[in-house]
Order: C-alpha cells, then structure tokens, then sequence
C-alpha cells in the first residue's frame, strides 16, 4: 500500500521537527549545575563528624526545581571507577593517650575559647568515649571552620585520670582546655598535664586526608600529614588498602589468603578476599580481618564495613614487639 502526502501532513511534520529543535538548543544553553556533597554539619549538634563505625552517608546536594527550558544535570564524573577519598582520618601513631582537639586561642583565660565541643565527636572503638583512641584512628568530615590553618593546636588527653570527667560528654573547648580552674579537664594537681599545645607540622584539620599524632611525650609531640591516593576498587570482594606504617620496623607487610597465598603491601595493594579468614602480616605479627574489624569499627556489621567503596588507610601501630593494625574507610 502507498501513501500520500498532503500540504497539511506536511506542514505538521515541519512543525514538530522545529520544536523539538527549539527544545534542544533551549536545553543546550544550561549547564550542568554542582552535585556537591553539602556543607558539615555544626559540630554543636555532634553531627559533624562520620565515624567509619556509624557508617552514615552523605548528603548529596538537593537537585533545584525543573523551571522553563531548564535543566539540572549534574557532571559526569572523570572515570566511573575512581573513588575519591573524602574523610580526614586522625590516627594515633604515638606512646600517649587517647586525645581530642581544640582549637587553639592567641590570648585569653584559657587554652582554647571555641564554644564547640572538641573534635572527633566520634565513640573510640570498644569505648563509650569519644576520641581518638590509643594507638587507633577514626575518620570525620573535614571542617574548615573548627580548626582554621595555625601551627598548633590544644590536645585534650583522656586517660584513667581523665575518662570519667563529667564534661567530656557535653563540654565546650573553652570549658575543657583549662588547668587548675573549675569545669577545667586538668585540675591542675600532679606533674602530668592532661591539657597541652602540641606542635603541627603541616596544617591539614580542615581538608580530606590523613593526620597522624606522633610522639614518645607530650613534650615533644608533633601531627604530621599523609596524603591518601585515589581509589579504583569499584568491585565487591576485593579491599583496596594505602599501608601507612608508622612503627618503621622495616618488617615486610602482607596479606595472607586463607589458602595460603601471600600479596605484598609496600603501600598501595587491592586485595581479593573471600570471607575473613585472610590475615595482614607484618613479621610474625598476623591479626585476622575479623580482628582487624575489631580493632577499626566494631559496632559497624562487618560485612558493610569491608563492602565500603574506597580507599582503606591501613595503620600499622605501636612497638615492634607489640603491634596492632588499623583499618579505616576514608571514603563515606
């Protein structure tokens, strides 16, 4: 059967093949808008800090209303495999204590005059206390307006003479980061100060990246920087792992497969596992990834925190003779 064109179909089709030209060029002229992941949280609230146990996701930027001729798209990322870290993991590499930080104040009554309460606002793994723990590491988002660039910073140390200080679940910096006043973290009796100044060698509190305390004494305690690599691992049952080794042993680390297969960690390995039974050895030291859960996150399920997209930091802590890693998603 054959058709035939009239004037009238003719011109209809004209029409639409103008329109939807129309719609096109009208789109065209608006570029994609941001996908940003929104500003911290007020660290008042307790909320601005993202522990690798409270596996909480970030939230995406809201997409604004569709007007006339418009459209909000947001851009296509680099490569659909890369991973970018966006966490600020404080580690404790030292001999000391668990600690937490304030900023630090140029004059004044006491060492820090924030009204926000110390950061990381986050439960030390196996601990009701918040803080960074003791030859361990946490992560949280990394807050520009906490901890503006300076070359120190007020530690607030928790040990047994500390923990039970009633203000470290509520208090302000300016509360806390005293001695020898009321409501002050030390109370100024015996020869170890619980509140000091520690020395930054590289400022880096308000950006995404890796602080490590390191130090024999509180005297001569410095935070130094790290810099995390992008990841690829974008396939589940595999762990994609940058080795920080701060104990510098010069012990060969590796990761053991539970059929006996050894992959060598000199700083960046992805790793495939099939459950977690596979090991990191460093010497004759072996922790488990069960164990290793334990140390890092253990009130997060442990599947979920090994299924978490992104770079882990992975810690090699303490003394030769007494060693412990530490896992820690710098992604969220």
């Amino acid at each position: 059967m054959r058709f035939r064109t009239t004037p009238l179909f003719a011109i209809a089709v004209t029409s639409a093949l103008m329109g939807l030209a129309s719609l096109h060029c009208g789109a065209g002229a608006f570029g994609p808008t941001s996908a940003d992941a929104g500003g911290p949280l007020s660290a008042d609230t307790g909320a601005n800090d993202l522990s690798a146990d409270a596996g909480a996701d970030i939230e995406r930027g809201t997409p604004t209303a569709l007007e006339a001729g418009t459209a909000d798209v947001a851009p296509p990322p680099l490569s659909p495999n890369v991973i970018e870290s966006n966490l600020l993991v404080l580690a404790n590499a030292s001999s000391l204590p668990a600690f937490r930080l304030c900023p630090a104040s140029a004059s004044g009554p006491t060492l820090s005059n924030s009204p926000r309460r110390p950061m990381p606002e986050v439960l030390m793994p196996g601990s009701s206390l918040e803080g960074v723990p003791e030859r361990g590491a946490v992560a949280v988002l990394p807050d520009a307006r906490f901890l503006p660039g300076a070359n120190s910073v007020v530690v607030l140390w928790i040990d047994e003479v500390t923990k039970n200080h009633p203000g470290l679940a509520t208090g302000s910096c300016s509360a806390l980061a005293c001695v020898g006043g009321p409501g002050c973290l030390d109370d100024g009796t015996g020869a170890d100060r619980h509140v000091t100044v520690v020395k930054v060698t590289d400022w880096a509190f308000d950006k995404k990246g890796v602080v490590v305390l390191e130090g024999a004494s509180k005297a001569s305690a410095t935070f130094t920087t790290r810099t995390t690599a992008q990841s690829f691992n974008a396939k589940a049952g595999t762990l994609d792992v940058q080795l920080f080794d701060e104990v510098k042993s010069g012990a060969r680390v590796s990761f053991q497969a539970p059929d006996g297969g050894s992959t060598s960690i000199t700083s960046r390995a992805t790793l495939e596992y099939d459950g977690f039974g596979g090991a990191f050895v460093a010497g004759t030291h072996r922790e488990t990834l069960l164990e290793v859960h334990a140390n890092s996150a253990p009130r997060r399920p442990i599947v979920d925190y090994y299924a978490t997209p992104g770079l882990f930091a992975l810690f090699l802590l303490g003394t030769p003779g007494d060693l412990r890693f530490v896992a820690v998603p710098t992604h969220q």
